[in-house]
This record gives structure tokens, C-alpha cells and sequence, in this order.
């Protein structure tokens, strides 16, 4: 709640606890397979706080562009290619997640995963080559 209030300061109380409500949703989804696929050193509480200031961030734009109440979106829809990803090993996976869908920074995923910056590129690389193998 300190990250959601730090992030986004002229939000009441209602909007930090949908925020957080938000990240606590990303956290459970698909049978907590993110917390899961998390092993030292990887850096939980970076990784909160980054998936917090950015849940923030996309609340606080919808917020700004409907003015209306928010839906917590649910858990999309499995997916053949979801279903791919799977298969792939927990740190693979993680650092494809956190690229693609937290849109994580190099510097930020770095972090949490406790790897060089100049690391991440090459692994995100030999994820995707590994995905593309699953593919075919």
C-alpha cells in the first residue's frame, strides 16, 4: 500500500486498495505460478514493487481516460500459446513475463532476477529460441 500511495499520491484509500487488490490478483492467477516460478536470488520485494507501480500506473490511466469506476480485469483467457509458455522452464518464463507483460526495463528485470543488465538481453533471446522450438 506504501508503493500504490508513493506512486500515485492524489489517490484516496478506495483507489491504493484496488491497486493492490490488483497486484494481489497477478500474484494468485494461474495457480500462483508467478510466485512459483520465483527462486533466490531473484528479488521478490523489487518485483512487488514494480509490478505495484506499474499496476498503479495503468489503473491511474484508465482512471484518467473513462473517469468512471474501475473493473479488475479477471485472468485472460488460456490460450494455445499460454499454454506454450508453460513448458518452458520457471526462469524463462519469469523473464519473458516480466518483459512482455509487466514491460519490465532490462535494468529492472536485472534486478529482480539478480543477473547483469548485459545478461538479459542474451537470455531473453534463448527463451524465445526455446519458445520457437516449442512452436514448431
Amino acid at each position: 500500500m506504501r508503493v500504490a500511495r508513493a506512486s500515485q499520491r492524489r489517490w484516496s484509500d478506495a483507489d491504493v486498495e484496488d491497486a493492490c487488490a490488483e497486484v494481489f490478483r497477478q500474484l494468485v492467477e494461474r495457480d500462483r505460478a508467478m510466485l512459483r516460478s520465483l527462486r533466490p536470488p531473484y528479488n521478490l520485494r523489487a518485483w512487488l514493487g514494480l509490478i505495484t507501480r506499474r499496476t498503479c500506473g495503468k489503473l491511474a490511466r484508465k482512471k484518467g481516460l473513462t473517469g468512471e469506476p474501475r473493473d479488475v480485469p479477471g485472468p485472460p483467457a488460456a490460450a494455445p500459446f499460454g499454454d506454450l509458455l508453460t513448458k518452458l522452464p520457471p526462469a524463462d518464463r519469469l523473464l519473458l513475463e516480466l518483459f512482455f507483460v509487466h514491460e519490465c526495463s532490462y535494468e529492472e528485470i536485472a534486478s529482480i532476477l539478480g543477473i547483469s543488465v548485459e545478461s538479459v538481453g542474451k537470455q531473453k533471446t534463448r527463451a524465445l529460441e526455446k519458445l520457437k522450438g516449442l512452436m514448431e
